[in-house]
């Protein structure tokens, strides 16, 4: 039992920035997103939390900040995830 905290704790330590934010660091955060369909830009909006990847499909899930919609988006798409 000692030796599985203490290997957790490594593992721990041991995190990126970038696979500690993309794992953890985003639970619940709220965060803005904008798709586009080439260069012209076909969505736009927040999320209430975190925005997820959809299962078994290219696109992302959230909840919309404002509307209180469940959304599915698809496309080129960036996420910026607040502070």
């Amino acid at each position: 039992m000692k030796a599985l905290l203490i290997i957790s704790a490594l593992l721990l330590t041991s995190c990126t920035d970038a696979f500690w934010d993309s794992n953890v660091g985003k639970l619940n955060k709220k965060g803005s997103i904008k798709c586009y369909s080439g260069n012209t830009l076909i969505y736009e909006g927040k999320s209430t939390g975190a925005i997820s990847n959809a299962r078994s499909s290219d696109g992302y899930q959230f909840r919309e900040l404002g509307t209180d919609n469940f959304m599915e988006v698809s496309g080129n798409c960036i996420i910026k995830y607040d502070n």
